[in-house]
């Protein structure tokens, strides 16, 4: 059996549909069957498209765990992932690439780790902190991999060794140590990790 729809009634109902899924800002709130909140999503877009707008997930106790924004029914701008209810980290995404600045943070706020990904690598200079924000390591990266020089610092700030990565946490060529005064105490020569001291300063 066949129905006819008349086009007037066929456009108002197309009409009608496109409205809805236009709405900019709608806020929308998904609860558990106790009535927990799980999700919230801000609409921004058109969601015959995906996905648009900001998605919130929270814990059974009602922290937020992640947020992040999609445009498109793809990831493109700020997730921020939680524990415990502090900030864990910050990404970016473009067209559903992690593509820019990526931070890591500490339980209290504090900076952990902040890179930089471009096409989903993690790419050039990487640097991580200790909890008193000073600077713990500064080391560049390709392909996801040290590679290039490195410099590790004591939590005072004096130089604690430098040497160069390659492909990966493997010392290669010169390596120098620096005690906690930063003074220089040993050259060792390094072959993809394995290295041999060919200096160390006398009083060792």
């Amino acid at each position: 059996m066949f129905f006819t729809i008349d086009k007037h009634i066929l456009f108002n109902i197309l009409l009608l549909l496109v409205s809805l899924s236009c709405k900019n800002d709608k806020i929308i709130e998904i609860r558990s069957a106790n009535g927990l909140l799980t999700t919230r999503i801000t609409v921004n877009g058109d969601t015959l498209m995906g996905k648009n707008g900001l998605y919130e997930y929270f814990d059974t106790l009602g922290n937020l765990i992640e947020s992040k924004m999609y445009h498109d029914n793809k990831l493109d701008g700020t997730r921020k992932i939680y524990e415990k209810g502090a900030l864990y980290s910050i990404e970016q995404y473009v067209n559903d690439e992690f593509h820019g600045t990526y931070q890591v943070f500490y339980p209290n706020g504090q900076l952990k780790l902040e890179g930089n990904y471009v096409h989903n690598v993690l790419t050039g200079t990487l640097k991580t902190y200790y909890e008193n924000q000073q600077i713990k390591e500064i080391v560049e990266m390709a392909n996801n991999e040290e590679n290039g020089p490195f410099v590790e610092f004591h939590i005072s700030g004096t130089k604690k060794a430098e040497g160069t990565y390659l492909n990966g946490p493997n010392e290669h060529g010169l390596l120098q140590l620096f005690d906690s005064t930063g003074v220089l105490i040993r050259k060792m020569n390094c072959d993809h990790g394995i290295c041999n001291t060919i200096w160390k300063r006398d009083s060792i």
